[in-house]
């Protein structure tokens, strides 16, 4: 098992580590996605045809992602094992959600439509978990829920309306997903950790809420719909977002806030804009609040006794959409501390956003070639944590820039590094941050400029564990007293 903050363990350590004794129904089966995982996590910039050695470990790998005893589930299983022993030493983990769509260019068996007929391809329901000590550190997947949206020859518009009309006895609505994948993750983590839940917009839904508190589960959700409430002390009914504008002010801080390109919420229809990163100052309230309930819902509390903390930015600059979080949550708000970790915690969920984005642009995963719908899911099972593995450098890079290099990388690749990077100039005992440029700079990066991308990450990676082979099977031959 691997243990997190060990040398050539939980990041560095063998990519077959999180993909060992998957039950894919015959131990064949189990080894050559082993054999797979490794040559693509060494080309994950590659195709499958350029990253397997031979035309027989290709074709045997189609035949692994189409074999009816082969699932998505199941390849990613030894993975949430290994992660659920990395939460365990956690002890709290954030878990962070969201739902990305995977487009493909070419129509292929079992796809559906997207926002258009034109579309093809499916969405998958996300679940990350990360440390919830200020770092950040992505422990890998908990759950990852793929789903088509419509049938071949249907309008999204007409997909839409008989979602709407769907009777209880009908597949449930998609929204559901959000409280299927907490209970997932909550299972897959074990009752030793405690998990918090950390969504965005489109987690929000008071049917969510009161399922989650009726488990118990924790979470930090940001506020959409502006629903009816009161305060704790009985008082008129106002909406949500009055009663946090009355508020007042328990503090003002200095946030950095990431980057974002301008993004289309796969399921709702609605639009981010893009934004630069930028420090942004912003103004803290918190409120204890009793949140009614819709009306048209049913079998459902009448009132739920939520926290609610108010994030605004002041001063923003001119031309720029401020920042404003309404996060609703299960955190005590009863201290500065306390009101400070709700937005520490919530601004966590960026992170699943970066995974996301080295799935589909560090590890290319639209460009596959696969045949049906039931391959590609399987192949991207393999790719998520392919992905996860280039994030864990990128979060330590940022989150802990002078931790051990060792807690990222292992000490061949270290070597690696050193001597083939000489312009990085990585000293004895590199940090995370030095050896995280070292790995950019192989891929191309130019110091000194913006930070890397994924794609140029992903390279640098590429290039990285290939030499790593070939440094590692040349001083075993040396060792072994033959020719490598």
């Amino acid at each position: 098992m691997a243990r997190m903050g060990e040398p050539e363990t939980w990041v560095a350590g063998a990519v077959s580590a999180e993909f060992q004794g998957a039950a894919l129904g015959d131990v064949r089966r189990s080894r050559r996605l082993v054999r797979t995982a490794v040559a693509c996590a060494a080309k994950t910039q590659s195709s499958l045809p350029k990253a397997l050695a031979s035309k027989v470990a290709l074709e045997s790998t189609y035949h692994l992602f189409a074999h009816a005893s082969v699932s998505e589930e199941a390849i990613l299983q030894p993975h949430r094992d290994e992660t659920r022993q990395r939460c365990l030493q956690a002890s709290t983990v954030l878990v962070a959600h969201d739902t990305t769509e995977f487009v493909f260019s070419t129509h292929r068996e079992g796809l559906g439509h997207l926002r258009s007929v034109n579309d093809h391809g499916f969405l998958m329901h996300g679940s990350l978990a990360l440390t919830a000590d200020g770092h950040r550190r992505p422990l890998g997947v908990l759950g990852a829920h793929f789903w088509t949206r419509s049938l071949e020859g249907e309008s999204c518009k007409e997909a839409k309306k008989k979602r709407r009309s769907r009777t209880a006895a009908d597949t449930p609505l998609e929204s559901a997903r959000w409280f299927a994948q907490c209970v997932v993750a909550e299972a897959q983590a074990g009752p030793l950790v405690s998990c918090m839940h950390v969504m965005d917009r489109e987690g929000d839904s008071y049917e969510l809420f009161a399922k989650l508190l009726a488990r118990g589960s924790r979470f930090i959700i940001r506020n959409r719909v502006n629903r009816v409430a009161r305060s704790e002390d009985e008082g008129p009914s106002e909406h949500i977002r009055t009663i946090c504008e009355h508020a007042p002010v328990e503090f003002e801080t200095l946030v950095p806030i990431a980057r974002r390109e301008a993004k289309d919420s796969p399921t709702r229809g609605t639009s981010l804009l893009a934004r630069d990163a930028r420090t942004a100052k912003l103004s803290a309230k918190a409120v204890a609040l009793r949140i009614r309930k819709p009306p048209y819902l049913a079998d459902l509390p009448m009132w739920l006794d939520l926290n609610v903390v108010y994030v605004s930015e002041v001063d923003t600059p001119e031309g720029l959409q401020p920042v404003e979080w309404i996060l609703i949550t299960t955190e005590p708000i009863d201290s500065l501390t306390d009101i400070m970790a709700v937005i520490e915690h919530y601004r966590a969920r960026w992170i699943i956003e970066e995974w996301f984005k080295a799935i589909k642009t560090g590890c290319q995963v639209e460009k596959l070639q696969l045949e049906t719908y039931d391959s590609l899911k399987n192949a991207i099972a393999m790719y998520l944590v392919l992905a996860w593995r280039m994030l864990v450098l990128r979060a330590l890079a940022r989150d802990q820039p002078e931790a051990s290099a060792e807690v990222a990388l292992s000490p061949s690749e270290l070597g690696v590094l050193r001597l083939m990077q000489p312009d990085a100039r990585l000293p004895t005992r590199p940090n995370v941050a030095q050896a995280f440029i070292a790995v950019a700079m192989m891929g191309g990066y130019i110091k000194h400029r913006v930070p890397p991308g994924w794609l140029t990450l992903a390279r640098g990676f590429e290039k990285l564990i290939l030499l790593e082979r070939g440094w590692t099977a040349g001083r075993r031959s040396a060792h072994d007293g033959r020719d490598p």
